[in-house]
Order: C-alpha cells, then sequence, then structure tokens
C-alpha cells in the first residue's frame, strides 16, 4: 500500500463552527472529527439542530471554522476562499437534510447531478453517464434521471 492510498480524502479534525458574537454566540459544532477513505460514504446522523448540515457547509466553505482542519485530498481547505474550494467543490458533494434546499424543483434529477459537472468541463453525454452510473450506485433506477424531484418519496 502507497502512502497516497493510506491517506484520507477528506479528513476534519477538531472542527468547531460558532455563529454570532459577544454575548449571543454559540458554538453549534465542538470538536468533531472524522475521516473519510476511498470508495467511502459518510452519513451524518442526529436530531435536528445537532449540526450535520453545518459540518457540511464548513467542509465546503460556506461557514468558517473556528477551530480544527479541514484536508482534502492532502491539502489543508480550512481557510481558502470560495473561490480556491472552486476546485475542490467538484468533487465534493453535500446533501443537506431538507430536500427542498438542497434540489431545484425546477429541475430533473439528471439536470441537477450533471450541472457540476458540465460546469468543470465535463461534455453533456459524458455528464449523463456518470450521473445514470451514480443513481445506480446509490440505489435509484437510472431511467429516473428525467424525474423531477417531486416524483420520490
Amino acid at each position: 500500500m502507497t502512502e497516497a492510498t493510506k491517506q484520507p480524502l477528506l479528513k476534519v479534525e477538531n472542527l468547531s463552527v460558532r455563529y454570532g458574537s459577544g454575548r449571543k454566540a454559540f458554538t453549534a459544532v465542538s470538536d468533531i472529527s472524522f475521516e473519510i477513505a476511498a470508495g467511502e460514504t459518510l452519513g451524518l446522523v442526529g436530531e435536528s439542530g445537532s449540526g450535520k448540515s453545518t459540518i457540511g457547509k464548513a467542509i465546503l466553505g460556506l461557514e468558517k471554522a473556528a477551530t480544527g482542519t479541514i484536508t482534502f485530498l492532502g491539502e489543508d481547505i480550512t481557510n481558502h476562499s470560495l473561490k480556491r474550494r472552486g476546485v475542490s467543490a467538484v468533487e465534493l458533494r453535500v446533501v443537506f437534510q431538507d430536500p427542498y434546499s438542497s434540489l431545484n424543483p425546477d429541475l430533473t434529477i439528471g439536470e441537477t447531478l450533471i450541472e457540476p459537472l458540465q460546469k468543470s468541463g465535463i461534455k453533456k453525454g459524458e455528464a449523463l453517464d456518470r450521473a445514470r452510473e451514480v443513481m445506480g450506485k446509490v440505489g435509484l433506477n437510472p431511467d429516473w434521471i428525467s424525474r423531477f424531484p417531486r416524483n420520490f418519496s
């Protein structure tokens, strides 16, 4: 096993995220650590308000980490700008708890899946093939690619 294969794709160490300032400040996420290796999928489970979405937003750079580090492909991206994270955002995806805030109801599932691929330079046909492949991997019928989010339970 090479050093590259031992290295996790994503490593979150001692992540904390705080909102507000002064007396109104509160810690939404405190001292969270995990790693995701190649081929793994991580699902965060917890009650409403436990910080699942906040963790995803911090990884994507949509929320600022108060403490801790976020390492992607061996590079510390904790303090990267959104523009600089744009390169890694092609590889990182978060599906938030509320499907109505995660999925555009006016776009088919296929359109939603291929949009970031096309923005990264992948041609539409290849992007559609990848989207169908991913749908199959997560247990969705690839033929449903033209359905809208409202057609799923």
